[in-house]
């Protein structure tokens, strides 16, 4: 891997003593309603002091570097950009602990307002978005996309975020994912969405497939005995509901019904009951497979991978071929150059 690190512009690769670990995740594939905002830590040489507070002005010391541009690539492609919120020089090691937030943890701490009715959530997620420091860093085509998609089957929501109550852009953003089955992620200093789309079978959307020739190890697979809903109860005005069932996911759960519930009381809601309808059989969709998630470490031929991403596996130890599953985290240990990715079934 050749991996670069540039700090307000300038190339500060050479100062570097340890360059992290990027991790990032995505939740939604699983029925959870998290969104991950990240921060990096990496560890600079700090001969000369430049980094620490006060000195003569010159292109480092001295100079005060919170709110600066900070991005780290490898082989030419930003795995990681964001703003520096902290500068720690170390009073005896002659080291700097840099700390940089993505744009999305930024944003997400930011209070917004939003009133919309019987729109795409796509349209409330770039509201909330646009009211935040962010909003220059938003992939706007893939907001649209994805609100067009739910828009298509059926899906319009009404949002009622008003002024003065300390709503995030973080809390509309999750609300919305939650429930229109949209991820929000930051990839490459940009903030994108994606509408969750059920695998169609045959090798449909795979990319290229993860072997025992390009895995160093795999881990055994796990099932997490709380991640998954074959019930939702979906709301929308006023005080109304609809409840679906996922029939086979209860019969393979032994009857278990672990529900999710989106009450027609909240800030977010469906706009009329085909609204609520639609929204529940693509939440369903998502949610009611109890998914199994293992993962892979490998090398550089997995740097390029991105959240969402699918393959198809390979795998002796795991006894699969061929098996398709989607990325859901992914770390990037920089120092010994390993590939990290963490993989959930699909089907």
């Amino acid at each position: 891997m050749i991996k670069t690190a540039t700090l307000g512009g300038l190339d500060i690769s050479s100062l570097v003593t340890s360059w992290g670990d990027i991790e990032r995740t995505k939740n939604l594939i699983l029925g959870q309603d998290e969104l991950f905002v990240s921060e990096h830590t990496i560890i600079l040489g700090n001969k000369g002091h430049w980094g620490d507070p006060g000195g003569a002005a010159s292109s480092a010391k001295g100079m005060d570097w919170s709110g600066e541009v900070f991005e780290l690539l490898v082989d030419g492609r930003i795995v990681f950009s964001g703003t520096v919120v902290n500068l720690k020089p170390g009073a005896v090691s002659q080291e700097v602990r840099l700390v940089a937030q993505n744009r999305l943890k930024a944003a997400a701490e930011e209070t917004v307002a939003v009133n919309l009715s019987a729109v795409n959530p796509g349209a409330v997620m770039l509201a909330a978005l646009d009211q935040t420091h962010a909003k220059n860093y938003v992939d706007r085509p893939s907001f649209m996309r994805a609100g067009m998609f739910r828009e298509n089957q059926g899906v319009l929501l009404n949002a009622n975020y008003p002024q003065g109550q300390n709503h995030t852009a973080l809390e509309v953003l999750q609300d919305v994912g939650d429930l229109a089955s949209i991820s929000v992620l930051e990839e490459a200093g940009k903030i994108t969405a994606s509408a969750f789309q059920p695998y169609q079978g045959s090798g449909a959307g795979l990319g290229f497939p993860i072997t025992d020739a390009i895995a160093r190890d795999w881990d055994e697979w796990e099932r997490d005995p709380t991640a998954y809903k074959n019930r939702v109860k979906m709301g929308y005005p006023t005080d109304a509901y609809e409840t679906l069932d996922d029939l086979e996911s209860q019969k393979r759960n032994q009857k278990i019904i672990r529900s999710k519930d989106f009450s027609a009381g909240g800030p977010l809601v469906a706009a009329g009951k085909g609204a609520a309808l639609a929204l529940g059989q693509i939440y369903l969709s998502r949610s009611a497979l109890r998914r199994a998630t293992t993962r892979v470490t490998g090398g550089p031929q997995l740097v390029g991978t991105q959240l969402g991403d699918r393959f198809p596996i390979t795998s002796v130890s795991l006894s699969v071929s061929g098996y398709p599953v989607e990325t859901i985290g992914i770390r990037l240990a920089l120092d010994d150059e390993n590939v990290q990715l963490t993989l959930a079934q699909i089907a």
